[in-house]
């Protein structure tokens, strides 16, 4: 074999010259290296994945609904009853309900199709989310990073940094929100997300594919999952005014407005109200503004992989994604409008992504030329410090995430059991044979929340709405009469005015609390399940 180095045409560059045959030996040899990397990382993906996808499947057959799965199995239901005119399903007004979704007319349009329970169907969402899901990060790191185990590193990032308390939130996906709720709208809207956004950032042009997801998607996020709608957005501007050329900034935007305008067209809700009154969830949104560390404290140790990508380019739309999303939840806290704090996803998603993606790429030289490898071989220290922040996080992360099994476990008894210790959040008491004595539409009261949560889910309604639902105008008054009709205090003329107001016909009593003397005057004790007991008004 003989190289010769001979000048280049512009007589400026050195050109390595060398016979065909070993040209091409060189490049099958590099180019199999490569692949055979490539290969064993997506491999790697995919069997954690499967593992992912596998525990929220195993969990999702477990039928142990608990938390939103309640409201999502009670808009399927009412919509699924009455497909084009539902009414409100948590107290029956005829008002609009944001949570019917194109996502929950797909579910009810399932139910009356093929003549299943709304369980069922919740049952295949939450099989089928957390697929498009990991399938959909796999596909957005590609787009950020050529580093053939970042998909790997980002994934297990995702999953496991956040805090040293365990919470599970619609939106904020952590392993334990996966086990809790892969079921639920959030986990496909985050999917769509990520599609979304990986399209975005590989955009050289406005193909049509291009046009038709930037059509189609932002519209599907706003009716299905507002808050990550605020996020998607957020996050592919923030792509968008860094990494398109302006003459494209119009087109793109056009493209979006278009499917905000379709979205506003859906007729089984309102968006109007619906933006009109972020205020109606910022109540109970004052969580993301409490115990923060402990929520949320690992992600510090994403900070140094933020703040290379910023030191390496200023212009780095993923670090200035999670800067972004701090920025709205500071900014939400100082406005009192809490309900942005559930834009954090987008902070913890672009943070963690910046972390997998730094470690990955720590060691990674496909593609480098000789003076950056030169400069890498300079800066071990830092490559190693990143790598073993990520292990450190990762690891920690997986110890607080271990709980989330406790929901996939085969014994039934163990996990059941919400004395253990090791319960992200107990089953709720299993009283299906108490809803079986109580007729459709009926209005009922349950003391115990965990119970009052599930009546929607049954096409029972009550007096107070169990979730905020901004179409019902007078819920504060509804949760006044409500808690004045269980108060032993509250004398009987009041009692029996607001039984009549609102049709209370039944009563669910836990039966280790003292049964209240009105209850026992007024009600027929029915049947007894679970440590409940039904009482039905005469």
């Amino acid at each position: 074999m003989r190289l010769t180095l001979a000048r280049g045409a512009e007589g400026d560059d050195r050109v390595l010259r060398m016979p065909p045959s070993v040209a091409i030996h060189c490049a099958h040899t590099l180019s199999g290296v490569t692949s055979d990397g490539r290969r064993g990382a997506t491999v790697a993906y995919g069997v954690l994945a499967g593992l992912v996808v596998m525990g929220a499947t195993v969990a999702t057959l477990h039928g142990e609904w608990v938390s939103d799965s309640w409201i999502h199995l009670a808009a399927i239901h009412e919509m699924s009853r009455d497909f084009w005119s539902p009414v409100e399903p948590l107290v029956g007004e005829n008002v609009p309900f944001p949570y019917f979704s194109p996502w929950t007319a797909v579910g009810a349009l399932a139910v009356r199709a093929l003549s299943v329970a709304p369980q069922n169907v919740l049952a295949v969402f939450g099989i089928v989310s957390p697929l498009l899901l990991v399938h959909a990060l796999f596909r957005l790191t590609r787009a950020v990073s050529p580093a053939p185990w970042a998909p790997v590193a980002v994934l297990a990032a995702f999953l496991t940094v956040w805090g040293s308390k365990v919470f599970f939130w619609s939106g904020f996906l952590s392993l334990t929100t996966l086990v809790v709720g892969s079921s639920w709208p959030s986990v496909l809207a985050t999917a769509l997300w990520f599609y979304l956004w990986a399209s975005v950032w590989t955009s050289t042009r406005m193909t049509r594919g291009l046009v038709a997801a930037l059509v189609i998607i932002p519209g599907l996020l706003l009716l299905i999952h507002p808050f990550t709608f605020i996020s998607a957005a957020t996050a592919c501007a923030v792509t968008v005014l860094l990494r398109w050329p302006r003459r494209r900034w119009l087109g793109g935007t056009l493209a979006a407005l278009a499917s905000v305008g379709l979205a506003a067209l859906w007729p089984w809700t309102s968006l109007l109200d619906l933006l009109s009154n972020p205020r109606g969830f910022d109540a109970f949104h004052t969580f993301f503004y409490r115990d923060i560390f402990a929520k949320f404290g690992l992600l510090l140790l994403t900070v140094p992989a933020v703040a290379l990508r910023l030191w390496r380019r200023r212009s780095d739309a993923l670090a200035w994604s999670a800067i972004a999303g701090v920025g709205i939840w500071v900014a939400g806290g100082l406005l009192d409008v809490e309900s942005l704090g559930r834009v954090l996803p987008l902070a913890t998603t672009a943070a963690t992504m910046a972390l997998g993606i730094g470690a990955a790429e720590a060691f990674h030289r496909e593609g480098a030329t000789p003076a950056e490898s030169a400069r890498r071989d300079r800066a071990l220290l830092p490559r190693v410090a990143l790598v073993s922040t990520w292990i450190l996080a990762v690891g920690l992360g997986s110890l607080t995430q271990a709980n989330a099994w406790s929901r996939v476990t085969f014994d039934e008894e163990a996990r059941r059991n919400p004395d253990d210790g090791n319960h992200v959040v107990a089953p709720y008491p299993d009283v299906d044979t108490l809803w079986s004595r109580i007729p459709q539409g009926a209005v009922v009261i349950a003391q115990d929340w965990r119970v009052a949560r599930q009546l929607p889910a049954r096409g029972l309604f009550t007096v107070a709405p169990q979730w905020p639902s901004p179409g019902v105008e007078d819920a504060v008054e509804r949760s006044e009469d409500q808690a004045a009709i269980l108060n032993a205090r509250s004398s009987p003329e009041v009692r029996d005015e607001l039984l009549t107001r609102y049709g209370v016909a039944w009563i669910v009593w836990p039966t280790a609390k003292k049964l209240p003397a009105w209850l026992s005057g007024l009600g027929v004790p029915v049947d007894r399940e679970h440590g409940q007991m039904l009482y039905e008004l005469h």
